[in-house]
């Protein structure tokens, strides 16, 4: 007797557990720059991003099970570009965004999160220099992760990163006008 509920307790416990969802990630271009899947989970996408430069980063998910409606996304965006980015954004295709999540830059830096169901824009109070996180990265419950809705996903959803950096003619502008700024200052002396 003892045996039989062991064993229907184990036979309980099997039936409830979670079922670990499955889904193919893909680089399709990093385009110079780093990404590092290692931090995702079968039921979260986490992923560290390094930009080495402005091309976009695009990855493609592929829903390997049925169960996975919604896949919540979190990634860190470390800026080894060289000039600050002002921006970024996040477009998806073949699926949508379910919830757009919060964003932050270093050091406590504000980011807006504006969009809609394709498309998610990250706009920083000023240019961010060394990362950003997307969603909640630390898993601190601080930030709100993004959510993906891959329900209606036929074929592969692709995910695009893009960073926006300051034009070359703002940067001339900025250097000519301090230029000029420590050339008045110097006259005055």
């Amino acid at each position: 007797m003892n045996i039989r509920h062991t064993l229907a307790a184990a036979l309980c416990a099997f039936a409830l557990a979670p079922v670990a969802h499955a889904y193919t990630l893909d680089v399709v271009a990093a385009n110079g720059n780093t990404v590092d899947t290692s931090f995702s989970t079968p039921d979260m996408l986490s992923i560290d991003f390094g930009l080495i430069n402005t091309l976009p980063v695009t990855l493609t998910l592929t829903r390997d099970d049925s169960d996975l409606p919604l896949l919540p996304f979190n990634a860190i965006v470390r800026n080894y570009i060289g000039l600050g980015f002002e921006s970024l954004t996040l477009t998806i295709s073949g699926g949508l965004f379910n919830t757009l999540g919060s964003a932050g830059g270093t050091f406590g830096s504000v980011a807006t999160v504006t969009g809609s169901y394709d498309s998610a824009r990250i706009t920083f109070s000023g240019p961010e220099y060394v990362e950003a996180t997307l969603g909640d990265w630390f898993l601190d419950g601080s930030q709100t992760d993004f959510v993906l809705d891959i329900a209606n996903a036929t074929g592969p959803v692709t995910l695009t990163l893009t960073a926006a950096v300051p034009e070359p003619e703002s940067w001339a502008m900025m250097l000519a006008g301090l230029g000029l700024l420590g050339a008045a200052v110097r006259r005055r002396r």
